[in-house]
């Protein structure tokens, strides 16, 4: 299915259906530019070699390297709890596939979106409908953020350090794949790599300290900016 081909939504289709079709439909509205969508697809599964159903599969390209994000929608009279979070993930694994998406229309539990925000291989995008309509966004937290070229896949877990001198704070963590510490640049705004003391800018030249947890810890405790950047 395309943007062009949209799923019919039939009178007499049940509730939970019309919901796996907006979906579809929606999804295929964000990105025209991927592979047609797959809606209700048979895949086998890699370590259990037994047929699974995904409700939307998504297949496309990042810089040449294929990836695949399979979507789970789910229209109950309940929030959704930490179990089918929990299955989902394990089709994810079973299916080999990078990401995932899990849509559901009627909330969560805590326990369910502390399981999907913890996943990690593969990564799970959690999307709620509000008022019943459905959340406009790119997924751009599914996509690889590694600054280390020879890396695939690799998801950058950002968290921040305040300035001593005010301002913006700088986003900085480590790549979920190969480790790689990764800092987003106040000054341009790239994403570079560095290692335990300290890092410059590729781009503009800005000059940061990275300060350890302590001082007999190689673990980065903070991310201080030193210089600013050529303009």
């Amino acid at each position: 299915m395309t943007t062009e081909t949209p799923l019919n939504i039939r009178p007499t289709d049940p509730e939970w259906k019309i919901f796996e079709k907006d979906v579809a439909n929606f999804v295929a509205r964000l990105d025209s530019s991927s592979k047609p969508l797959q809606y209700d697809a048979r895949l086998k599964g890699v370590s259990s070699h037994v047929e699974r159903q995904v409700d939307v599969l998504v297949e496309g390209e990042i810089n040449g390297i294929p990836i695949s994000v399979a979507i789970e929608c789910k229209k109950y009279s309940r929030p959704i709890d930490v179990g089918e979070i929990d299955a989902f993930v394990g089709k994810l694994q079973d299916l080999s596939v990078d990401k995932g998406v899990f849509y559901v229309y009627d909330g969560v539990t805590p326990g369910a979106r502390n399981r999907a925000e913890g996943a990690i291989h593969p990564k799970v995008l959690l999307r709620e409908s509000v008022g019943g309509s459905l959340v406009i966004d790119d997924w751009d937290e599914l996509l690889p953020d590694c600054p280390n070229e020879n890396c695939y896949g690799g998801m950058v877990g950002w968290r921040s350090s305040r300035q001593p001198a005010g301002g913006e704070d700088v986003s900085w963590g480590h790549c979920d794949i190969c480790g790689t510490f990764a800092f987003t640049c106040r000054d341009c705004g790239e994403v570079d790599s560095a290692e335990l003391g300290t890092a410059e800018c590729f781009t503009c030249g800005a000059k940061y300290e990275l300060e350890s947890v302590d001082y007999q810890s190689t673990e980065i405790g903070e991310v201080i900016q030193v210089s600013r950047g050529e303009d």
